[in-house]
């Protein structure tokens, strides 16, 4: 459970684990061997398992504009487990927001101008105009578009999910529909942090929902797609800007 709460954290920080037996639980559904019907730390181990073994999903997160730094505010993306991604990232106030698209090795990036002024610095003026309309490309051998693609690794996030320990307080929660889909709640505590993790009650125990709340902040990421192939189609040659022209005009 601690691996699942842990991805409510945007910057990959710490959620609880797994432990003890829930108490009440809102079964759902008329099958014998409803994963409601299972103990929290079951469900728990089940969920982290149906997350694990996704080849591809779709996660989408909302700080509620409490993030800061260079961490988003929000991010509705599409990843698997070839690195391929597509989706937009809103950064904190007054810093914008971009679109991303990442096919093996290669990177597009569509933004708008507070966010090529924010990234650039001096010459993030001569960024914005260059790019206005246009999508910066290049490949993650250039360190600004391999930081931007960071996110773009299913594997990478699965295998921090699965080496978290266990070592919060859990227990079952009530029932609830999640975008049409009927979910179990897993509440658990930890460190004066709570998290509580939606987990689907029919087909694959998939994790729907986390919302983590701690020092007085709540946020909250959406699974969805699991397994859905991700957007492919990547933009025209004539409406993209090579990072290497971007970097001898000096922008």
């Amino acid at each position: 459970m601690g691996s699942l709460a842990a991805c409510g954290d945007d910057s990959g920080g710490s959620g609880g684990g797994s432990g003890g037996n829930g108490d009440n639980g809102g079964g759902s559904g008329d099958k014998e061997s409803s994963i409601a019907d299972k103990s929290a730390k079951e469900i728990s181990d089940a969920a982290q398992q149906a997350l694990l073994d996704a080849k591809s999903l779709r996660m989408s997160m909302d700080s509620g504009g409490s993030s800061s730094g260079g961490e988003p505010q929000s991010f509705d993306l599409a990843v698997d487990q070839q690195g391929n991604c597509a989706g937009t990232f809103k950064m904190p106030e007054g810093k914008g927001s971009f679109d991303i698209l990442k096919r093996g090795e290669k990177v597009w990036i569509k933004a708008d101008a507070a966010f090529w002024k924010a990234m650039g610095g001096p010459n993030g003026d001569a960024a914005a105009e260059m790019l206005k309309d246009k999508h910066l490309m290049g490949d993650t051998k250039d360190p600004q578009l391999s930081q931007l693609s960071s996110s773009c690794n299913l594997k990478a996030l699965q295998k921090e999910m699965g080496g978290e320990g266990d070592t919060g307080k859990l227990k079952k929660g009530g029932t609830s529909t999640i975008d049409g889909q009927e979910a179990i709640a897993l509440e658990e505590t930890d460190a004066g942090e709570k998290s509580t993790i939606h987990v689907a009650t029919e087909g694959e125990p998939y994790p729907l929902k986390i919302v983590s709340q701690e020092d007085g902040k709540e946020q909250t990421v959406s699974f969805s797609d699991y397994d859905e192939p991700v957007p492919s189609e990547t933009p025209p040659a004539d409406q993209t800007v090579d990072v290497k022209e971007l970097q001898k005009q000096g922008a």
